[in-house]
This record gives C-alpha cells, structure tokens and sequence, in this order.
C-alpha cells in the first residue's frame, strides 16, 4: 500500500517580493564569481562546498553526499546528481542557469536527492528532472522550493520525439515519487529564441518513465504560461502515479488550458477530481481568486 504523503503548511516565502521573480532569486546583485571554468565540473568529495562559481558550457556533475553549490552562475551549463552516492542530498541554492546555446539536450537540474532553493533557471528544455536510475524505488528526495523557471528553449527538430519537438516542461517527474514542488514561480512559455510553433508541455509533468511516481506535493505555487496542461499526469510503463496532494497553487490568467490533465491512475489526497472551483484546497486563478 501506498502510503500518504505528509503534508506540512505551505511556509511563508522567504524572498523578497510577491512570489519569486529574476530580482529576488538567482545571483545576487553586483555578484562576481571567485573562479570561472569552461566545460564540464566534477564534485567527487563528500561534503564538499562550491561557491561563487561561473561555468561557461558545461555541466556540474555531484557524485558524493552533502554537497552545496551556492551562488554559481551556468552560461550554457546544467546540474546533474544521478548516482547512488548522492543519496545524503545536494544543496543547490541561489544560481542562475542559462543555456547560452539552446539545445535539446539541456535540464538545469536533473537527478535525484536534491534541494533546489531560490535558482534562475531559464533557456532549457526542462527546467527541473527528476529520477533516480540507480535505485527505482527509493524515493526521489527532492524539494523543489522558491524558483523561478521561465523562457524554455522550445525546439524543433528534435530526435528524442516522434513529432520532431521538445516537450518541455518546468519540472518532470519521471521516477520515485515524493517530490515536494511548493512556493515556485514556474511560467512555461517559450523562450524569444524558440522554433515558431513549438509550445511547452506543462508546468509540471508526472509520468513514469524510469518508476512508479506515488506521494508527489505541488502546492504553494505560481503557475503561468502557455502548455497543454498546467499540471499533467501521464502513464507511462515503469509504474503508476498512485498519489498526489495538489493544494493553495495559483494559475495564471492566460493559460487557457485545464490546470490538471489525468490520464493515468492517479488518486488524488484532499483534492475534488470534478471540474469547477477547488472551493476546498486554495487552487484558483491568480488574478481573481
């Protein structure tokens, strides 16, 4: 049986500002960076804390336990933490990613025990990934909490998708469950560099590519742009989404699709499955509740 995720009060932000924008997450303003590296960079030691950095094309890879990346600025670079010794958690905090280049190839941040607190991410395909492909059924442990995801590099052609285009979404849940996603500011509308026509996939995607995806908790968040579903669950082979808590989030007013598109067998916790106003759980259109 699945068990029911444990769901706290959505905090009070601890941004400065309405809800998180490029003024008030990312790099801090006036920052500089200590060291700058071009191509890959690899985090091997446990414990271990990278500040004030700036890699250009490349991509950040966390091997080991406990480690805390602040502050670093990616041109063209990413995050990624899928391997069995990162199981004690990365901290990635207060950084700004940015594809210099758009490709179908970038996710800010992809992996498995994370916490991604107050980051810009912007000009990838995904924003956020999130599986663990070493152990499929441990559970994600991921919190994704106070980010702004904004301007996906939508893209065309693209060999990973038969119709030839990116599915983009600002976070992707594709295996182990429990992902804790609340008090982000997620606006999934293509970047001014896109191919015309192409158009993000979600706000946020649950779908079992990797493993079942049970117990996930989206609340608290701003979500906008323009997708196919602002929330979308889709079944897929390696499992099922069994359960989801989906509270207080609000939508923004010109997305123009349904704010939860099932199509898999999700069970919802505290959550009416009708249409109609969530009279119950605070989910609403922003601009006039």
């Amino acid at each position: 049986m699945t068990p029911t995720p444990t769901v706290t009060p959505t905090p009070t932000p601890t941004v400065t500002g309405r809800f998180p924008t490029r003024t008030n997450v990312g790099l801090p303003a006036g920052w500089t960076p200590t060291k700058a590296v071009t191509g890959d960079y690899w985090v091997r030691t446990a414990g271990a804390v990278v500040e004030d950095l700036k890699i250009t094309d490349g991509t950040i890879y966390v091997t080991a336990a406990n480690v805390t990346l602040r502050r670093i600025q990616g041109v063209g670079a990413a995050v990624v933490t899928d391997a069995e010794g990162c199981k004690n958690g990365l901290l990635v905090e207060d950084c700004t990613l940015a594809a210099s280049n758009p490709s179908v190839w970038w996710t800010g941040i992809l992996g498995h025990d994370y916490t991604a607190r107050r980051c810009n991410v912007s000009q990838v395909v995904d924003g956020f990934g999130v599986y663990n492909t070493t152990n499929t059924t441990a559970h994600s442990g991921v919190l994704i909490d106070l980010n702004y995801v904004h301007d996906l590099s939508c893209i065309s052609p693209d060999p990973n998708h038969s119709d030839n285009k990116t599915h983009n979404d600002v976070v992707q849940v594709q295996g182990n469950g429990y992902c804790i996603i609340r008090n982000n500011h997620f606006d999934a509308t293509p970047s001014s560099t896109s191919t015309a026509g192409v158009n993000p996939t979600s706000c946020v995607m649950i779908t079992p590519n990797v493993s079942a995806c049970p117990g996930n908790v989206i609340t608290g968040n701003w979500l906008y742009g323009k997708s196919a579903a602002v929330i979308n669950v889709s079944p897929k082979s390696k499992g099922s989404s069994t359960t989801a808590y989906i509270a207080n989030n609000r939508y923004g007013p010109t997305i123009g699709y349904p704010m939860l598109l099932d199509n898999s067998q999700l069970t919802f916790v505290g959550l009416p499955t009708t249409t109609g106003l969530d009279t119950l759980n605070g989910n609403v259109y922003d601009a006039t509740d």
